[in-house]
């Protein structure tokens, strides 16, 4: 489907930048390749795969993940990075507490470890640094939620069109019920007068028979002339 593919393209992605990131780290130190830091970067990738059914644990474990990474001496990455996808999967899917809580953690324990490790000054540690940290946090939080919120505006939107198309068709029945009706009650007002009409000019036609032929004739053609004139009005109704 298309959420496992882009959830595989995510995965392959984020698999690739850790990997240039471990690359070019490594490009300017004399010691070996580490292999293991390659693995780290495979396994942030492939744990995205289930970002949608496991958003917790994958954002649990790309937390724990990274400060195993660094754990070990493998060569940066950045302390944002790893778990940028994490983070952004975990408020896409409502989640924002626990994304907000696990950027909040990662920064403030890479932080102190920082300040106890880092040779450089507090001063550029607390600056450049975790600003730049923060704004990957951070954006990668407000993407995910936006994203959310642009995903449930689309769903409320359709549901109201939905709403608004079938409020339109019952409508549109109600409107044909009252036309039909209104057309049965002219029909039976239109029959029944001319059912009258002739009725009436039949009975004189019948009393008049054997001795008044003149009034038995103007009887019938009174009795034809109304039931030209119903079958007239039956036609323009229909």
């Amino acid at each position: 489907t298309a959420a496992r593919i882009h959830d595989g393209v995510l995965a392959l992605a984020v698999a690739v930048v850790l990997s240039a990131v471990i690359t070019i780290t490594q490009a300017g130190v004399d010691h070996a390749p580490q292999p293991l830091a390659y693995v780290f970067a495979a396994g942030f990738g492939a744990i995205l795969l289930l970002r949608r059914a496991l958003p917790v644990p994958v954002l649990v474990l790309s937390v724990l993940g990274t400060f195993a990474y660094y754990t070990l001496d493998l060569p940066t990455i950045g302390v944002a990075v790893p778990v940028v996808a994490a983070l952004f999967s975990a408020a896409e899917r409502g989640l924002l507490r626990w994304a907000v809580g696990a950027g909040a953690v990662m920064f403030t324990v890479a932080l102190l470890f920082r300040l106890r490790d880092d040779p450089q000054p507090p001063g550029y540690l607390l600056g450049t640094d975790a600003v730049t940290n923060i704004a990957l946090i951070a954006a990668a939080i407000a993407l995910g939620y936006g994203v959310r919120s642009h995903r449930l505006r689309s769903a409320q939107q359709e549901q109201i069109a939905r709403l608004t198309a079938e409020q339109t068709h019952r409508e549109a029945e109600l409107r044909v019920r009252a036309e039909r009706e209104r057309i049965s009650r002219e029909l039976h007002d239109t029959v029944g007068h001319s059912l009258s009409v002739i009725s009436l000019h039949a009975g004189v036609a019948s009393d008049s028979v054997g001795h008044d032929e003149a009034a038995v004739a103007q009887a019938l053609g009174q009795v034809r002339a109304q039931a030209a004139e119903s079958l007239g009005e039956l036609r323009s109704m229909v």
